[in-house]
């Protein structure tokens, strides 16, 4: 299977993983921060239990890989504090626009670092994303919430730095053993963390919560090991992001349709417009 395809495949699930996230945690009784934690150990399990049934996990300790790997956990963890917080406030479409911009990051990154090159139809991409995700900011449910955009916009620097340290990484390292890592140990830092921070108690959930967690964590995991692999063997790492996030018209279609995001809904079609375009003239 070729990077296209793989990243495909990774689109998609990724797609539908975001909607689920935010149909069950936009329920304020369950404890979202807790539950994205539980996300990230299970899909970290079934990573490992994916690369041992196929004899693909080999443990291989190299310290730069490791370092890269501890290094993007902590970044991971804050990402992860900071999506689940913001997807249980925000509308989902709102998020997934604004996100776009982790194409932005990598390809920032992929240049100044991987020497990868950048063309003028290139940046004319990155305006034409520049514009859509000010347009966002113009919705009447985000707008003025000025904290809650710079949130997102964080989250999406964290993200894109994940994709350059998926490709440096897997250079030293296994490239199962990294992915399984990167999911597992931010999900036992953010269970740390808020096990050390006084919150709101939450109901104890039933089988039911259990086969959500089980259901998003084998999403997640799908699309951690078609992401990574497709990243490995693409020619560049914007090619990758850009695939990927084109996500974004898929969310705010849905999220419309299935989740009844339709405030301002011309907005958000331009914008996801602007992004899909700038998207395509950056890969």
């Amino acid at each position: 299977m070729n990077w296209l395809h793989l990243t495909i495949i990774a689109t998609l699930v990724s797609a539908t993983n975001t909607l689920l996230q935010r149909y069950y945690l936009r329920d304020t009784t369950h404890d979202h921060l807790k539950t994205g934690a539980w996300y990230q150990i299970m899909s970290g399990v079934f990573v490992f239990s994916f690369a041992l049934a196929n004899g693909q996990l080999h443990i291989e300790f190299n310290t730069f890989g490791l370092l890269v790997t501890l290094v993007i956990s902590l970044l991971w963890t804050l990402g992860g504090l900071l999506y689940f917080s913001l997807i249980r406030q925000i509308e989902v479409s709102m998020i997934a626009l604004v996100m776009t911009t982790r194409v932005l990051f990598t390809t920032f990154v992929g240049v100044v670092f991987l020497q990868e090159s950048l063309n003028a139809q290139q940046i004319l991409g990155i305006l034409c994303i520049f514009v859509g995700v000010l347009l966002v900011q113009q919705v009447r449910t985000f707008q003025m919430r000025w904290q809650a955009f710079a949130l997102t916009l964080l989250t999406a620097f964290i993200f894109g730095m994940g994709n350059i340290a998926d490709r440096v990484a897997t250079l030293h390292m296994n490239v199962y053993l990294y992915i399984g890592l990167s999911f597992f140990i931010p999900g036992l830092l953010m269970l740390g963390i808020l096990k050390l921070s006084k919150g709101r108690v939450y109901a104890k959930r039933g089988r039911s919560h259990v086969a959500h967690i089980l259901l998003v964590g084998l999403l997640t995991a799908t699309t951690g090991i078609t992401i990574v692999l497709g990243t490995i063997i693409a020619p560049t790492v914007t090619q990758v992001a850009f695939i990927s996030q084109l996500k974004t018209v898929i969310v705010v279609a849905c999220a419309a349709l299935l989740l009844h995001e339709r405030t301002d809904i011309g907005h958000k079609i331009f914008a996801a417009v602007l992004c899909t375009i700038g998207l395509v003239l950056l890969a």
